[in-house]
C-alpha cells in the first residue's frame, strides 16, 4: 500500500517538491553558514541528498526482506481465493515493491 501511494502521480511529484524545497533551504544555509561562521567542515545540502537515498532505498529494501518473511512463515490454508491471491503475491510481490520514480 505504501509503494502505492508513493508512486500515485498526485503525490510523489508533491513528494519530490517537498524534498527539493529543504534541500534548496539546505543550500541556503550551507552559503550563510561559509559566509557567516566560516568555512564548514559538513554540506548539509548534500547529507540531505544522501538521507533521502539511503531511507527510500531502506524502505524498500526492508519491506521486501518483511514479505519474505511472511512468505516462508506462512499459515497452510484450504480457502482456495486465499490460496490464489497468496501464490500471486508469492511469485510477484517482490518486485512489486519498488519506487518507480
Amino acid at each position: 500500500m505504501m509503494f502505492s501511494y508513493l508512486n500515485d502521480a498526485t503525490v510523489w511529484p508533491k513528494f519530490c517538491a517537498t524534498y527539493e524545497g529543504i534541500y534548496d533551504k539546505m543550500g541556503e544555509f550551507d552559503e550563510w553558514y561559509n559566509l557567516n561562521v566560516g568555512p564548514a567542515s559538513f554540506n548539509i545540502q548534500e547529507e540531505w541528498k544522501d538521507y533521502i537515498r539511503v531511507a527510500l532505498d531502506s524502505l524498500v529494501l526492508r519491506s521486501r526482506d518483511s514479505l519474505s518473511y511472511y512468505i516462508a512463515n506462512k499459515r497452510f490454508t484450504v480457502n482456495l481465493t486465499y490460496l490464489l491471491q497468496w501464490g500471486r503475491v508469492q511469485l510477484f510481490g517482490r518486485s512489486n515493491i519498488k519506487l518507480d520514480q
